[in-house]
């Protein structure tokens, strides 16, 4: 997990030690919000503020996504 002051802004879905490879990022940290939400409610609220920004429900502008299944799945 990346943090940014107290903030947690990216998560690795997957790291290989072997490369030194760290594979997930920022869209990393919007998976497991789900199940950060209990113990971690910081963690979970940065996957959620992520979300919420990349996908325009955050802002007043149109919001992106309803269109692709996934997204729209992730966004409910």
């Amino acid at each position: 997990m990346t943090w940014d002051d107290s903030r947690p802004t990216a998560v690795d879905l997957y790291y290989d030690p072997v490369v030194d490879e760290h594979v997930g990022g920022s869209l990393g940290i919007i998976a497991p919000a789900w199940y950060f939400a209990p113990q971690r409610p910081e963690v979970a609220k940065s996957g959620w503020d992520a979300l919420a920004a990349m996908s325009g429900v955050a802002g007043d502008g149109p919001v992106r996504g309803l269109d692709q299944p996934p997204m729209a799945a992730t966004l409910l």
